[in-house]
């Protein structure tokens, strides 16, 4: 377990929408919950396709 006697929190989790199983488990981690993604992160748009990502 690499976050065995961290600090508080033991670390961060971008978890878009997460379930009720993944809060569980962040939760038994000590693992804080940030409810975005990547792209809510950067500030950027998430592309709408694989092409669209490849043109960028």
């Amino acid at each position: 377990d690499m976050i065995y006697s961290s600090a508080e929190p033991a670390g961060w989790v971008l978890l878009p929408n997460p379930n009720d199983k993944e809060k569980r488990y962040c939760a038994k981690k000590n693992l804080e919950i940030i409810d975005a993604d990547w792209f809510d992160l950067m500030g950027i748009e998430a592309p709408v396709s694989t092409e669209e990502a490849l043109e960028a």
